[in-house]
């Protein structure tokens, strides 16, 4: 079993990788709750996905973009205030409106996405009635109740309307406050913010690999490079390389889409084709698969963005929940696909 994330919210969810009979099951574990009147905690709770697949690369990629729907909400901290925490309502409604699921229409497939939003949704319900909160954290879950079940909504019906109402409601409200802010400034002096300073993304790439290198085995490092200079052309293609700060989440979108459109050994067998050429193929049916897509180009571009963030070279790292879903093997895997377990030993 490989334990991938641990979550010191007010919710503890641990998720897992296991296997059974070869197969590999996603695995999301919640803490039952200490009820503060009586001192008894609530039992445990757990939530099984079958992956279905026994390559555990395929399983790494699929318990990650499981994990990106089930993304903590970051309600943990009593001393932050409600709108500080609400700015990741609108990451997780745009990031829902943005996800794409060609397996939806698959046995069972609606009914375990729908699943993944009810499951954070109950242990939310449970937090409301037996945590010490505060006022703000309490208004914050609610309204994250309210997105999941927008979220929900899209999933079952395709009604994707209480997710846009919700995003066009937050940015009025943003704007209500920056023009309130503006007409602040006829009484006190101007403060001018200073724009953050513009980086490249080839330079983020060049930055990144010389930080790292000396860790990477020479393989990895001539891998890495390959991988890193067809994504930098894709950006330059698209007019996004010159400023990483300006990138928003359609453009990474955008990427991913190129990326797809690519075929398999491009060097070997269309050196001399430019990037353009073989975007306007009329035969694309010798493209990248998903895997590869995954493993070699969005999850080491999330790297580099990741780190980007956490050396303050750019201000918001786009790139979470990016990966394919990968396609399913056989039709017959996906019975038996969601368990939920309420009786747990503690």
């Amino acid at each position: 079993m490989i334990q991938q994330s641990k979550s010191n919210s007010i919710l503890s969810v641990t998720t897992y990788l296991y296997q059974r009979n070869g197969v590999y099951y996603f695995r999301m574990k919640t803490k039952g709750i200490k009820d503060v009147w009586t001192s008894k905690s609530n039992k445990d709770k757990i939530a099984s996905v079958s992956l279905r697949t026994k390559d555990r690369r395929t399983a790494m990629a699929h318990s990650r973009h499981i994990k990106a729907a089930l993304k903590a909400i970051h309600a943990d901290n009593p001393t932050v205030s409600y709108e500080g925490m609400r700015e990741h309502l609108r990451d997780i409604a745009e990031w829902e409106l943005s996800a794409g699921r060609s397996d939806l229409f698959e046995p069972d497939m609606r009914d375990i996405y729908r699943d993944q939003y009810g499951e954070l949704g109950e242990s939310l319900t449970d937090a409301l009635a037996s945590e010490p909160l505060s006022i703000d954290q309490h208004r914050y879950i609610n309204e994250a109740l309210k997105v999941f079940k927008a979220c929900m909504r899209r999933i079952e019906a395709g009604d994707s309307q209480p997710l846009i109402d919700y995003v066009d409601r937050f940015n009025d409200f943003e704007r209500s406050n920056n023009q309130a802010s503006a007409s602040l400034s006829v009484s006190y002096p101007e403060v001018k913010q200073e724009a953050a300073p513009s980086v490249s993304v080839a330079s983020l790439f060049e930055q990144y690999e010389a930080e790292n290198a000396q860790n990477w085995k020479p393989a990895t490092l001539r891998e890495n490079k390959a991988s890193h200079a067809a994504l930098i052309e894709i950006f330059d293609y698209l007019g996004l390389n010159a400023d990483a700060n300006t990138i928003t989440r359609a453009d990474m979108l955008r990427v991913r889409d190129a990326l797809q459109q690519l075929p398999k050994n491009r060097k070997q067998r269309f050196k001399d084709e430019t990037l353009n050429d073989l975007l306007v193929r009329e035969d694309k049916t010798d493209c990248l698969d998903v895997v590869t897509i995954n493993n070699k180009y969005l999850i080491k571009m999330a790297a580099v963005f990741k780190w980007a963030v956490r050396n303050d070279l750019i201000k918001k790292n786009m790139t979470e929940g990016l990966e394919l879903k990968v396609p399913q093997r056989k039709a017959s895997d996906a019975r038996n696909a969601f368990s939920t377990k309420h009786d747990l030993t503690h």
